[in-house]
């Protein structure tokens, strides 16, 4: 449906000062318009005592010369009067009417700010409504992803790389044990043969048994360092998770408790929720 002034409130917002001001500046054109009321009244009762004067001063019968002279320059002034009287009651009267119009218009332009002020509303609290459903769907989805972390699915899943890592590690050190018997073995089967050659093959299988060795061990630190990150990252995962829940927690009581958030608070977890993203990924 569409409102009065809806094309121009998307336009011109207006500000409680405007309003404000614009009835301050209503108030006194009414003031005015007594006070135009008051002149005019008090002309016309001026104009009526000098009418009934003038009727007065005709009525008088007198012979004396100096009352017709009194009686002659009396009546011009009178008549002077009552023109000017007139003609200030003419133009109190267009005052007035100028002051009517401008009474009505000024009405009907409040009444059209006011009707922005109520669309602006209006559309402010739909948007807070589409701005909390979108939260309302964050805050959801955030709590689906923790209570997914927060599994026993995952933590199984965990468990399960864990415990491959360290059969990895048994198994290379299982190796390593094999290869030092198999070393000793030899050496203790070369001892019968020529000097010479027994000291050409051991050199050459302890040269072959350390480049095995340090292939072994670089194998058993490289999966020592993958299990240690896994169970540190396990542990920022979890508590990261807390974090999360008690962020959750504090979101919630606060839109409880100030259902109108301001725009930075809004910025700053929109900003978080993708940094979450960020970091899943």
């Amino acid at each position: 449906m569409s409102r009065p002034g809806a094309s121009t409130a998307s336009k011109d917002e207006i500000k409680p000062a405007q309003v404000y001001e614009l009835k301050l500046k209503t108030q006194q054109i009414q003031q005015q318009t007594r006070q135009m009321r008051t002149q005019l009244s008090r002309a016309q009762d001026k104009i009526v005592a000098q009418t009934n004067a003038i009727n007065k001063t005709f009525e008088q019968n007198s012979d004396s010369s100096n009352v017709v002279s009194n009686h002659a320059n009396t009546v011009p002034q009178l008549q002077r009067s009552v023109e000017s009287a007139q003609n200030t009651l003419d133009e109190l009267k267009k005052e007035i009417e100028q002051a009517k119009k401008d009474d009505k218009t000024f009405v009907v332009r409040e009444l059209q700010e006011e009707d922005k002020i109520i669309y602006c509303e209006y559309t402010r609290l739909n948007q807070l409504i589409e701005e909390g459903n979108s939260q309302a769907q964050m805050l959801s989805n955030a709590r689906e992803n923790a209570e997914y972390r927060c599994s026993q699915k995952n933590f199984q899943n965990l468990r399960a790389q864990i415990g491959e890592l360290q059969d990895s590690i048994n198994s290379l050190r299982d190796k390593t044990n094999a290869y030092k018997s198999k070393t000793a073995k030899i050496e203790a089967g070369i001892r019968f043969n020529d000097e010479t050659a027994q000291k050409k093959s051991v050199n050459q299988i302890k040269k072959e048994y350390n480049e095995k060795m340090q292939k072994i061990n670089e194998d058993i630190e490289n999966l020592d360092k993958q299990l240690g990150t896994e169970k540190e990252d396990h542990s920022k995962q979890v508590a990261e998770l807390q974090e999360i829940i008690d962020q959750m927690r504090q979101k919630i009581v606060n839109k409880l408790q100030n259902p109108d958030n301001g725009e930075e608070e809004e910025k700053g977890e929109k900003q978080n929720q993708e940094e979450e993203e960020k970091k899943e990924q």
